[in-house]
């Protein structure tokens, strides 16, 4: 696989990641979910973790799909 399919399936991966996981709806949802799990309103550094998580989450699910893909070939 050259430099271009590479990206390329990079590229398929993270688009089927986030339709599937990161839609506006389904952050929303997340969010919402958090916020009301929260003791308190959360301050700033709770919700730059927040986001952290989040995009952690996408990477490695990001990173697992291209992966498995490359590994099927």
């Amino acid at each position: 696989m050259d430099d271009k399919q590479l990206r390329a399936r990079i590229a398929n991966a993270t688009d089927a990641v986030m339709s599937a996981n990161y839609t506006e709806d389904k952050i929303k949802q997340r969010v919402t979910e958090w916020q009301e799990g929260s003791k308190d309103k959360p301050d700033t550094a709770a919700l730059v973790t927040f986001i952290l998580a989040e995009n952690r989450a996408m990477t490695e699910e990001m990173l697992f799909q291209v992966l498995r893909a490359v590994k099927a070939e």
